[in-house]
C-alpha cells in the first residue's frame, strides 16, 4: 500500500514550443523577403511568431476605434473523448465599443480571464472544455481592420483584398470566422483550420490578453483530418472529413496518444504569427482580445526556392490544400505587397534558425 502511495500520475506531454524571431527594421520592412528566409524552418514546425521592431506600430492609439462587427454570436463547445465541436448561436452586427462593454460584463459574472500563466491557463481551458459552464461570445468581421492607413509594412487590412480570403469553408467566414478581424474573450476558440498549399496565413494581436496557438506541420496534416474523422464517427477516414466541414478542437492529449506531431505558441499583443504551406492551426483566447487574420498566396517558383534552399536542415513538405485553390502567382492585392519570389536565407536568420533547433 505504502509503495503505491509513493507513485505519481504522469504530467501530460507539454506541446514543443513555435521558434520566435525579432527582425531588425531593415529586414522587417522587406515583407516577402523576410518571410521567405524563415520558410525552412516555418515549414518545419508548422508556423513562426514575429516580434516586430520596437518603433512599428499597427496604429497610434486604439481609442475611438469602433468598427461594426458584422457577425457576432455565442459560443459553445461540445464533445468527449479529446475531441470537440464548436457551435454557435449568431446575434447579428455590433459595434466594438457595445461588444467590448457586454464582454466585460461577461467576464467579470463567468469567472473571468484564465491564469495569466501561459500552462496554466492551457490546463485550466482543457479541464473546463465542454462543461457548459462559461458563457463565451465570438465576433468576426471579414472586412474590418484596425491597421492605420499610414502604418506601410505588415499592414494587413491593405493586404486583405485577395479573392483567397473568400475561398475558405462556409464555417470560417461567420462568427467563428478566420480572415479579417476576430474580437474574443476568454476561452472564445477557433477550430483546426489548414493552410494551403501555396499559402501563408498571417495574424497579428492587436491589443488585449494573449492566445494559446497550436500548430502542426504540412507533413502531419493528413494524418490530422483522418483521426479526427475517425473519432468523430462520420466515416470519413481518407484525410478529408471533418475539419474540413466544420469547426473541430481537439485535445492534446489526442495528439501525445497518437505520436502526432503538436507544437505551441503563446501570442500576445504587438506579435504576428504566420502558418506556412500545408499546416494546420487553431486556437484560444486567454481573455479579451483583437486579433486580425489574413491568407495571401505564393508562386511555385518561391516554394521551389525553399525547397532547393540548403541553409538550414528543415524540410519543406507542402501538402493537399483546404478550402483553398492553388495559385499560380503570388497574391499582393489590396495594398501592394510586390510579386517577387521568396529570396534564399540570409545569414543573421540561418543563425537564428541553428540556435532554435539546438534549443
Amino acid at each position: 500500500m505504502a509503495a503505491f502511495l509513493k507513485k505519481k500520475l504522469p504530467l501530460p506531454r507539454e506541446p514543443k514550443s513555435v521558434p520566435e524571431f525579432r527582425p531588425t527594421s531593415a529586414e522587417f520592412a522587406d515583407f516577402w523577403g523576410y518571410i521567405g528566409s524563415l520558410a525552412k524552418i516555418g515549414q518545419e514546425h508548422g508556423a513562426i511568431k514575429i516580434i516586430p521592431p520596437q518603433e512599428w506600430k499597427a496604429r497610434e492609439t486604439y481609442d475611438g476605434a469602433d468598427p461594426l462587427i458584422r457577425a457576432c454570436a455565442s459560443q459553445t463547445i461540445e464533445g468527449d473523448s479529446g475531441v470537440y465541436k464548436l457551435n454557435i448561436e449568431d446575434g447579428g452586427s455590433i459595434f466594438l465599443s457595445d461588444l467590448v462593454g457586454l464582454i466585460n460584463e461577461t467576464e467579470a459574472e463567468g469567472g473571468g480571464e484564465l491564469n495569466s500563466d501561459p500552462r496554466t491557463a492551457e490546463m485550466e481551458f482543457w479541464r473546463s472544455i465542454g462543461m457548459g459552464s462559461h458563457l463565451v461570445y465570438t465576433a468576426h468581421s471579414q472586412n474590418a481592420t484596425l491597421f492605420m492607413d499610414s502604418s506601410k509594412e505588415w499592414n494587413l487590412g491593405k493586404m486583405r483584398g485577395s479573392d483567397a480570403n473568400k475561398l475558405a469553408a462556409d464555417w470560417t467566414s461567420g462568427a467563428q470566422g478566420l480572415f479579417g478581424l476576430s474580437i474574443n474573450m476568454s476561452r472564445t476558440s477557433r477550430g483546426w483550420s489548414s493552410v494551403g498549399e501555396r499559402a501563408v496565413h498571417v495574424s497579428y494581436l492587436h491589443q488585449g490578453k494573449p492566445r494559446t496557438v497550436y500548430a502542426i506541420p504540412g507533413a502531419a496534416r493528413q494524418q490530422l483530418h483522418s483521426l479526427a474523422s475517425k473519432m468523430r464517427g462520420d466515416g470519413m477516414d481518407h484525410g478529408v472529413g471533418v475539419l474540413d466541414l466544420e469547426p473541430v478542437l481537439l485535445d492534446p492529449a489526442v495528439f501525445a496518444k497518437h505520436d502526432l506531431p503538436l507544437n505551441r505558441l503563446v501570442q500576445a499583443e504587438r506579435e504576428f504569427v504566420l502558418h506556412f504551406p500545408g499546416s494546420s492551426h487553431c486556437s484560444f483566447s486567454h481573455g479579451f482580445s483583437m486579433s486580425e487574420m489574413i491568407t495571401l498566396q505564393v508562386t511555385d517558383a518561391a516554394l521551389s526556392l525553399q525547397a532547393a534552399d540548403t541553409s538550414a536542415s528543415c524540410q519543406s513538405t507542402p501538402n493537399t490544400a483546404h478550402g483553398e485553390a492553388p495559385a499560380s502567382a503570388m497574391d499582393g492585392a489590396g495594398g501592394g505587397s510586390e510579386q517577387s519570389p521568396l529570396p534564399a536565407h540570409q545569414a543573421k536568420n540561418a543563425q537564428q534558425q541553428q540556435q532554435q533547433q539546438q534549443q
